[in-house]
This record gives structure tokens, C-alpha cells and sequence, in this order.
């Protein structure tokens, strides 16, 4: 699938990387969309910037690559409503960490309400600790 992977809807911004984050340079490309999406919303005057659906999952993502997603959602204060992170079997205890470090940034108002993490490496101590 080509095309953006960012997209802008009447519900928020939408992430769609679902398996397309195989190819060298195919992160780095998702990071700069992403940065540009939420500066633009930032401008517009949407504070906090809403991600309706955040889908990277079924990709083999690196300790650093997840560490750059949710450090760059902590930085603008994102309200991300759907996190779609199954199949990711690099996703173990180390980046539920990250996850959950994140997570505590947020309020009741901004929080998830909707979480996939089917098919991850994520043990119960993981889990318990995020």
C-alpha cells in the first residue's frame, strides 16, 4: 500500500502503518507525517491533538522506533483514542515499559479507550507492571 500514512478525518488523525513499516526509510517517513500532522493541528488550534486511530501493528519495530512513537505522543500531550499494536512481536515487557510511561502522562480525559495487544511478547510480568 502506498500513500500517506498519516491521514486527517472528521474524527481526529489517523495512522494507518498496519504492516507498511517493513521497507528502510518507512518509519522515518511515518515520524515526519506524524510530527507535520500534529504541528498542523497544534496550529489550528487543537490542543490536544486527537489520533482517532494509531494502527502500526503487525510490524517488527525496534526498542528505539517504539521509544520514538510514544516519546513524540508525550512531547505534544496527543489524545490517541485507539491504539492498534497487535502482532507486533517485538512489543515484549522492555516496550510495555515505554507504553506504560506514557500512559501515566495521561489524564481520564485523554487515555485510550480502546487497546490491542494480541500476538505481542508481553509476559505477565509485563503486563502486571504496566
Amino acid at each position: 500500500m502506498s500513500g500517506p500514512m498519516v491521514l486527517t478525518t472528521h474524527a481526529g488523525l489517523e495512522i494507518k502503518a498496519r504492516r507498511r513499516l517493513q521497507t528502510p526509510g518507512a518509519f522515518d517517513k511515518l515520524l515526519e507525517e506524524l510530527a507535520n500532522a500534529i504541528a498542523q493541528k497544534e496550529t489550528q488550534g487543537q490542543t490536544p491533538p486527537v489520533i482517532s486511530d494509531l494502527d502500526i501493528s503487525q510490524n517488527k519495530l525496534s526498542f528505539e522506533q517504539f521509544e520514538a512513537v510514544f516519546t513524540q505522543l508525550g512531547a505534544h500531550n496527543v489524545h490517541v483514542q485507539r491504539l492498534r499494536l497487535f502482532g507486533c512481536a517485538t512489543l515484549n515487557d522492555g516496550v510495555i515499559g515505554i507504553i506504560g510511561d506514557y500512559f501515566r502522562l495521561l489524564t481520564k480525559e485523554n487515555a485510550p479507550t480502546e487497546m490491542h495487544l494480541s500476538d505481542c511478547a508481553i509476559t505477565t510480568d509485563g503486563f502486571l507492571t504496566f
